[in-house]
């Protein structure tokens, strides 16, 4: 910046020679341009609406002067103070003039800091594709510089980068990388920030000593640095970790310090995440009404700010809160927002770009490395021309070795090609299929609805029994095709979590608490395909439900157990489900009246397997049938 002003300024008093009043007014608005977003840059934090008058006022100057350095620094506090206010898409516009000036600016420096200050945009957006190209185009511009802050601050981004991805490994690498810089440069302010977030790391990996470490070292040297949002940031994780070892009031202290500065500052997204920690501990502490405004006024904050995450959080605290309350309505809706919030934010295709993007990068560094390495071979030729003819025949080898061998590299190539092609299919596939599962999941949700409001409709009671059980085998099926598209292998899943999420369900709908009931579940935690998760869901929802509607009435502490056992080396699945109830006191007349049993037994005949009933400690109901291989899916 100073080399430019230096420049700028010599060719003004040249200019003074034919037009000493022009030259002046020129160098008395570049002085007003730099003095208003001096005045900005102060009052950002403490008076934004200021702040905000001041910039738009010194890029109006600029334009005029096409002074591209006030352009650039006036739309980046723009920017931010937009940011600051949740307005992403104005934030987006500022940033992206402010990255469109300094690429035409011949400082690496500047470049670098307008890729990273969009990427504050694309983050809170969920676009990591387009925030990890911005890191990687940052890093390729400073990583031969010697602005080695900013060097730091790419590098903080890539880590924190690759921690959302879940590559925690290469996260810590960055991270580890910023710190040796920062320490080296006697970064002060780097280092409590490069602390902070190693102590995050390695606080999601439950490693609480490190995490605790590493926030220590910061809080040692927070006393030399006046950003109050870095000491805001220190004070939330420190408020985690008192969160994680049970000194709940400590962790308040901190949570409630963390956010009064944050809404001192303004930050809005900060102060949602606050919020979210202040509701999840008051549950903690089973404030269950003090947890509910916590959580109502952050996600107010988080609409405004379009945070999703931090929104599918509320709601999910939101709904843990209302089941404390035994609102279970009022649960359900909750947990359901959050279910759906979740869902949009789940893409696999953009964890492949991410990938690929990184691939890109490390190849265009490799070629980079092999043009310097030929340019250096071309200087040095003149050197070396007497050997030429001495070595000709060797050149003459080496050509015949590099055709063949370019031949082969060609021949991979295509190989590769149709590698890519066939993996591209079939991740379309997945896609295709991964969404089929979440429509279906959705219509499923949809017939629910509908028989729950008929339920509520129906004055007949034996009519209301029926439509309710008949949405509680929906609801069975509409769970398996969740499991589906949310896991990683959308043709089959584990019936372990889908057991444990049907048992609660079914829990909560007959209005047990989790400590009025001892459940037992027993689960191989190898996957079923749909074409037996899906009879075997509804088998076990009607035993399960069975139990809760029958068993349970005339039992001090009923008790559940679930067990389904694969034998991949036999081709058999075993399930035995087994209440602590009164048992059945005729199996015979249960086959015939019952509605649920019949289906039971149809199910068991579709899966070509045997049905056992044991009814003389409880009811006991065991299930074998065989697994048999898939037909092969050729399209004919």
């Amino acid at each position: 910046m100073m080399f430019f002003l230096l420049s700028f300024n010599l060719s003004v008093s040249f200019n003074l020679c034919s037009n000493d009043i022009y030259a002046f007014d020129q160098v008395d608005l570049i002085e007003k341009i730099d003095s208003l977003n001096n005045k900005a840059t102060l009052l950002i934090y403490s008076d934004s609406v200021n702040a905000s008058s001041i910039a738009k006022e010194a890029l109006v100057l600029a334009e005029k002067l096409n002074y591209k350095e006030g352009l650039a620094k006036a739309s980046r506090h723009l920017g931010l103070l937009s940011l600051l206010k949740g307005d992403l898409q104005r934030a987006k516009r500022y940033y992206e003039s402010n990255l469109s000036i300094c690429l035409n600016l011949n400082n690496d420096s500047e470049k670098t800091k307008a890729y990273l200050l969009i990427t504050e945009v694309t983050k809170r957006e969920g676009n990591s594709v387009v925030t990890l190209d911005y890191l990687l185009k940052a890093l390729s511009i400073i990583e031969t510089s010697n602005d080695l802050a900013t060097f730091s601050r790419v590098l903080d981004g890539l880590g924190s980068h690759f921690r959302q991805a879940g590559d925690l490994s290469l996260a810590e690498k960055y991270y580890r990388k910023s710190l040796l810089i920062r320490n080296d440069s006697r970064d002060t302010t780097g280092l409590v920030y490069s602390y902070q977030v190693l102590g995050n790391l390695y606080s999601i990996q439950d490693k609480e000593n490190e995490a605790k470490k590493n926030y220590l070292n910061a809080l040692a040297l927070s006393g030399f640095i006046s950003n109050k949002g870095t000491l805001s940031t220190l004070l939330s994780n420190l408020g985690s970790i008192y969160l994680l070892e049970k000194d709940l009031d400590s962790a308040y202290y901190y949570y409630n310090e963390a956010f009064e500065i944050q809404k001192g500052l303004g930050n809005q997204y900060s102060q949602a995440l606050l919020l979210n920690n202040l509701t999840a501990l008051t549950h903690e502490q089973s404030k269950f009404l003090e947890s509910n405004n916590y959580a109502l006024e952050g996600i107010s904050l988080a609409k405004e700010v379009n945070a999703p995450k931090i929104l599918s959080s509320l709601y999910y605290n939101l709904s843990d809160n209302y089941k404390a309350l035994k609102d279970f309505e009022k649960s359900f809706y909750y947990y359901k927002l959050s279910d759906s919030i979740d869902y949009e934010l789940t893409n696999k295709e953009k964890n492949a770009q991410l990938a690929e993007l990184q691939v890109q990068y490390e190849t265009e560094k490799k070629d980079k490395e092999i043009a310097l390495q030929n340019i250096a071979l071309v200087k040095g030729s003149a050197q070396r021309n007497l050997l030429i003819a001495g070595i000709s025949g060797l050149i003459i080898i080496s050509l015949i070795i590099y055709r063949a061998l370019a031949r082969k590299k060609r021949s991979n190539r295509l190989l590769t090609e149709q590698k890519y092609l066939v993996e591209k299919r079939e991740k379309e596939k997945a896609l295709l299929l991964r969404e089929l599962h979440h429509r279906v999941k959705n219509n499923f949700q949809i017939v629910s609805s509908l028989l729950n409001l008929q339920y509520y409709d129906t004055e007949d009671l034996k009519a209301a029994q029926a439509i309710k059980s008949g949405q509680a085998r929906v609801e069975a099926m509409s769970m398996i095709h969740r499991e589906l598209y949310q896991s990683e292998n959308i043709t089959s899943i584990e019936m372990g979590d889908y057991v444990k999420h049907m048992i609660e369900n079914t829990a909560y709908s007959f209005q047990y608490e989790s400590d009025q009931i001892d459940v037992l579940v027993d689960v191989d935690s190898k996957s079923l395909s749909v074409r037996y998760a899906i009879p075997l869901g509804i088998i076990v929802n009607e035993l399960v439900t069975n139990s809760f509607k029958h068993a349970f009435q005339s039992v001090n502490r009923p008790m559940l157990s679930v067990s389904i056992k694969i034998n991949e080396e036999k081709g058999t699945v075993s399930i035995v489900v087994f209440d602590n109830g009164p048992g059945i006191p005729d199996p015979a007349h249960i086959s015939k009246s019952s509605f649920g049993m019949e289906l039971i037994r149809d199910l068991v005949k579709q899966l070509k397997g045997i049905l056992s009933i044991d009814s003389q400690a409880g009811a006991k109901f065991s299930i074998d049938f065989p697994l048999i291989e898939e037909e092969s899916n050729v399209e004919g």
